[in-house]
């Protein structure tokens, strides 16, 4: 199928509209998603297979993609494991249904949110416009960085050393450990860090998010989960950034 572009929202600057893919082989779902972000201001290219995707983001400048995880040509999981390439790119992934295993194994694999179908439009684009202002947010002062022992989290440079070594986040999980390092041995709700990282609620997004997010960040520091060193689990209440090692 060759991708067609919408035509931009009248009152939108080229420079103030998202570049956003949308990635679905059922004509009718991709039609209304299609035409909900076009009427609310972005630019939308969109094509039904796994591999014009791929093709379409190495070719032309994209914000966005809006990717339905079964694709006819090949899994969406598979591109989601391409794209991981592409940290900066913000993808919003669409299952067949809420079922957390799915959700999770798109989470662990660089989505930066989960929506299941049936798709409601106007919060797939609530979610779209948060998931961009988390993708790209404004630039933090120069020489930012906040020193915990042998960790370091570089704000302007979006890195997190731990020894000397830059360990490798997403996007997503720098935000999450830079907004818990803000304020340290301060106890944060997974409804407070859903809110304040993803710009999102328990109502539409799992919980489990921020489960499976601190769990990553725990593997890639290297920590024992039942210790306290770095983030600690405050059993009924939430997490908390402890800089001090356990």
């Amino acid at each position: 199928m060759t991708a067609r572009t919408t035509a931009p929202a009248p009152r939108a600057t080229p420079a103030a509209r998202p570049r956003v893919l949308v990635a679905d082989d059922r004509v009718a779902d991709r039609a209304a998603v299609v035409d909900s972000l076009g009427h609310h201001g972005f630019s939308v290219t969109e094509t039904s297979t796994a591999e014009r995707v791929l093709q379409l983001v190495a070719s032309s400048p994209t914000d966005a993609v809006v990717l339905d995880l079964r694709l006819p040509d090949r899994s969406g999981f598979d591109v989601l494991r391409e794209l991981q390439a592409r940290p900066h790119l913000v993808v919003v992934a669409v299952g067949e249904s809420a079922d957390e295993l799915d959700c999770v194994t798109a989470l662990e694999l660089g989505a930066d949110d989960y929506v299941a179908r049936p798709v409601p439009p106007r919060e797939l684009v609530a979610r779209l416009r948060a998931a961009l202002r988390r993708g790209h947010p404004a630039p933090p002062a120069p020489e930012q960085v906040r020193r915990f022992g042998a960790m370091e989290v570089d704000l302007p440079a979006k890195e997190v050393r731990l020894d000397g070594r830059t360990v490798s986040l997403t996007a997503r999980e720098f935000e999450l450990l830079s907004f818990m390092s803000a304020q340290p041995r301060r106890v944060f709700s997974r409804e407070q860090l859903l809110e304040q990282v993803w710009g999102s609620r328990a109502e539409w997004q799992s919980l489990g998010t921020v489960s499976e997010h601190v769990r990553r960040i725990r593997r890639k520091l290297g920590c024992d989960p039942s210790t306290s060193r770095w983030i600690r689990t405050m059993r009924g209440a939430g997490y908390r950034f402890e800089p001090e090692a356990g």
